[in-house]
């Protein structure tokens, strides 16, 4: 997701309820939503811009791969219904 989709992202989510979302949490919540859709990590570090692929790695494999799953299936649930 490019940061040209972040305010139609905001958008959507607002129309899902999810109105208190800052925007702070939609870099973060994009990249679990592209891991746990199958993106490659260098993917996902391009998406976010880091200059360097363990800062990505870092950050976004602790997560646990079935809790992002989970996660990313309510945000595209609530995402979809709009």
């Amino acid at each position: 997701m490019t940061r040209s989709a972040m305010p139609v992202l905001g958008r959507r989510l607002r129309r899902a309820g999810r109105h208190r979302d800052h925007g702070r949490h939609r870099r973060p919540r994009a990249a679990s939503l592209s891991l746990a859709a199958g993106n490659d990590l260098k993917v996902v570090q391009a998406m976010l811009g880091h200059s360097s692929i363990v800062l990505t790695a870092d950050t976004y494999t602790s997560v646990l791969p079935c809790l992002a799953h989970s996660a990313a299936e309510e945000d595209w649930k609530r995402l979809v219904k709009l």
